[in-house]
């Protein structure tokens, strides 16, 4: 009889992601720094767009673009002067499949792409994230890629095929419930086997959210698992400032590889939340005040 392989479980620490975070070089630019291109946000849901673009800046990407809704733009504009607006076709303040012409010959100036926070799931931008996410599969080996939100039921539904990219998965329950076409109790069950289910059939880094915890998978030997954080951050927006955090910090540190980003960026997020609590209370916390305190954690984590 086989015996059953034993699954080392890591709970993360201050010092672990500590050694993971280097000092920033004297010699950094902007385009060192990193360039991520973010493709988020429809009519109504603007702001998971802008907290998730937000967070990667937050996270020291050198340069962001926020990708959005043509009628979308002048808004994202007024509200954050440091990020670049992408303006694509759209109808009633959704993406639509003729973006993708403007998006190509543009994929080559960004170090990372995020998408989800905030997409609508209307017909026409469900084809443009269809034929988008085909087409970055193979676009470029090696290039980093973080699907989050709507983005995930899209990538549920595409043809099976190892890509090319490297890829990170950021579900809650009940998305990666339906990436597996597993109920959400079967995953809250059993949260580690199906996230190692899912890096397995999307080849990707998985890091799961799980109310109090957040796993996170890549390896059959091994698991993460973060415990830092606080009640306070199960609130609207919350996701999508982990989503803009772990592509912050994929593009901009040094030796940075995708499983390091995806160990780092719920620890940060989770201190970066505490602090937000203590400052405000965990009661009144809102995603906005976790965004305002992720300088102060990297700080923390540094050193500085």
């Amino acid at each position: 009889m086989r015996r059953a392989k034993q699954v080392k479980q890591i709970i993360l620490g201050q010092a672990d992601i500590a050694a993971l975070l280097p000092p920033r070089s004297s010699r950094t630019h902007k385009y060192t720094a990193g360039q991520a291109l973010v493709i988020a946000g429809s009519r109504g849901m603007t702001g998971a767009a802008l907290l998730a673009a937000r967070a990667a800046l937050r996270g020291g990407a050198g340069l962001v673009t926020l990708a959005v809704p043509r009628e979308l733009a002048d808004l994202v504009d007024a509200q954050t002067p440091e990020i670049m607006t992408l303006p694509l076709p759209s109808s009633r303040g959704a993406l639509t499949a003729s973006a993708l012409k403007i998006l190509r010959p543009l994929l080559g100036n960004y170090d990372c792409i995020l998408a989800g926070p905030g997409l609508s799931l209307r017909r026409q931008t469900k084809a443009f994230s269809r034929d988008l996410f085909q087409y970055i599969k193979n676009y470029r080996p090696g290039l980093r890629v973080v699907l989050d939100a709507d983005a995930l039921k899209i990538l549920a539904g595409l043809p099976r095929g190892r890509a090319r990219m490297r890829l990170i998965v950021t579900p809650h329950v009940g998305e990666l419930g339906r990436m597996l076409r597993w109920s959400s109790t079967a995953v809250r069950r059993q949260p580690r086997a199906a996230a190692r289910q899912a890096a397995l059939k999307y080849n990707a880094v998985v890091v799961l959210k799980d109310a109090d915890r957040t796993y996170i998978v890549r390896e059959e030997s091994r698991y993460f698992l973060n415990i830092n954080g606080n009640p306070g951050m199960a609130t609207a927006g919350s996701g999508d400032v982990l989503a803009g955090l772990v592509a912050g910090l994929w593009v901009s540190t040094r030796g940075m590889t995708a499983l390091r980003a995806a160990v780092c960026a719920p620890y940060v997020h989770g201190l970066a939340g505490n602090l937000a609590a203590q400052a405000y209370s965990v009661d009144g916390l809102i995603a906005g005040d976790i965004l305002a305190q992720i300088p102060a954690a990297l700080r923390l984590l540094k050193g500085e």
